[in-house]
């Protein structure tokens, strides 16, 4: 007996190698896009400490009007900050998505091919069972001719 072989296996130890990269290289650039996700966050939270920063200034009886100006151009700078890592994070997010889409058909490649070395395989295992069956039926049929042919003898030699 053979043992098994898919013949597309080759190409299914590449495709496999295909979709571990792919998916290393999305897990890579989803780490950058939570990153730059993060860092937003960060600029978001700095804004609204500064916001509520210049409130209590502006809420004191002996306001200092360059404490303000310096705490708006403070909030200021911080919004254009927030703006540019904005951008920069949705551009990764983007990426991101389209490296994620890229290890999804790499990943639905890699299992259709599973799914046919599975299918050869039933098909292969169909094969060699009736292989074997018709080795046991031939085996049958020998020793049922044999037992017939004994037993017409053993009648031949009674009488």
């Amino acid at each position: 007996m053979v043992a098994f072989k898919f013949r597309l296996g080759r190409l299914s130890r590449v495709r496999d190698i295909q979709e571990r990269n792919a998916r290393n290289i999305w897990a890579a650039a989803e780490a950058v896009a939570l990153n730059h996700q993060e860092v937003v966050d960060h600029f978001k939270n700095e804004i609204v400490q500064s916001r509520q920063e210049l409130a209590l200034i502006q809420a004191e009886e002996a306001m200092e009007i360059t404490d303000v100006l310096r705490t708006l151009d403070l909030i200021e700078r911080l919004e254009e900050r927030r703006r540019i890592a904005s951008e920069r994070a949705q551009t990764s997010r983007f990426q991101a998505d389209q490296l994620q889409e890229s290890w999804r058909l790499a990943k639905c490649d890699s299992q259709a091919l599973e799914r046919l070395e599975e299918r050869a395989k039933d098909e292969y295992q169909l094969e060699e069972r009736k292989l074997e069956n018709a080795q046991m039926d031939e085996i049958a049929m020998q020793r049922n001719a044999a037992s017939a042919s004994s037993e017409r003898l053993q009648t031949e030699d009674s009488n």
